[in-house]
């Protein structure tokens, strides 16, 4: 319910901590964490954090941890992307190969 009214990012974070885990406890001790550190950052920092855990696709507590110390949160994303082109060589399969020629 807490992670409700911070935001959707907040929630997805909190959601995940309970996904593929062996007992609930795992969750339950994990976003106590994430209560934590929306108290101690605010609501808005930690909505953030979560937002950029979520661009990163780390949605795990250390991640959201570590985004807030280093205030990756109040920083604008970097997208730049970089595209490489690869030179041609002889052992680099093409489409073809791939596509069953």
């Amino acid at each position: 319910e807490w992670a409700k009214e911070i935001g959707p990012n907040a929630l997805a974070v909190v959601r995940q901590q309970f996904v593929d885990k062996p007992h609930t406890l795992i969750g339950v001790r994990a976003c106590s964490r994430l209560k934590d550190l929306a108290r101690n950052y605010g609501t808005d920092r930690f909505e953030a954090a979560c937002q950029r855990a979520q661009d990163i696709g780390s949605l795990t507590v250390k991640s959201v941890r570590s985004i807030l110390q280093r205030g990756l949160d109040t920083q604008e994303p970097d997208i730049t992307h970089l595209q490489i082109n690869l030179p041609n060589h002889q052992n680099i399969r093409g489409r073809e190969y791939y596509a069953g020629r």
